[in-house]
């Protein structure tokens, strides 16, 4: 009966320690995250003329895709180019395309990288998305995981200090690549852009 005695005294002596401990883990990956700035919300307003959109292309039947560290770089990409945009006084998009035929499979995917603007999903390669940003328009490497930056212009006007778009007037590509070891390196080395961006 003592040694059950002791163990409870001991567990009651260890659990507070493991709370305090994962209360501090908790908090360091938080600030971590915040550091990192790996949380991009949508909350998405055409309110400049010019703006960098962002394109990721990736399907749930990619093993490098479904990795958290793959998920986790596009994570920080996303917020990190946000605030790049907004330092270039541009605006800034997430298109997120998912290669598969189940819509379904294709959303639960995407909604593992977070906030998009704008989500293409279905008929595999032969979706709207996948179609305009490797095929046609946009045309490069049938991959994924893959990343598509464009600098889009919008015609329209200024009203009393906001600008009203009316439709596309421009967009060009401004990078392209694809996978993981890609993506990490470009977002290791400061998400660098064309100086004339």
């Amino acid at each position: 009966m003592s040694n059950f005695k002791n163990r409870v005294k001991f567990l009651s002596l260890l659990l507070p320690a493991i709370l305090i401990l994962t209360f501090c883990e908790n908090k360091k990956q938080n600030s971590s995250d915040a550091e990192l700035g790996a949380t991009y919300n949508s909350d998405y307003r055409i309110e400049k003329k010019e703006e960098i959109v962002m394109v990721y292309i990736t399907s749930p039947g990619c093993g490098i895709c479904t990795l958290q560290e793959n998920i986790e770089v596009v994570k920080q990409i996303k917020s990190r180019l946000e605030k790049k945009a907004d330092s270039l006084e541009l605006g800034f998009m997430t298109i997120g395309i998912s290669n598969n035929w189940v819509i379904e499979k294709g959303y639960s995917h995407l909604e593992d990288y977070g906030s998009f603007d704008e989500v293409l999903i279905g008929n595999n390669w032969f979706g709207t998305g996948t179609m305009k940003y490797i095929f046609d328009e946009f045309a490069g490497t049938p991959a994924v995981p893959s990343l598509v930056l464009t600098k889009r212009v919008y015609g329209g006007s200024n009203n009393d200090s906001t600008f009203i778009a009316r439709g596309v007037e421009d967009e060009q590509l401004v990078r392209r690549m694809f996978g993981i070891d890609k993506l990490r390196e470009w977002l290791d080395q400061g998400l660098p852009l064309p100086s004339d961006i």
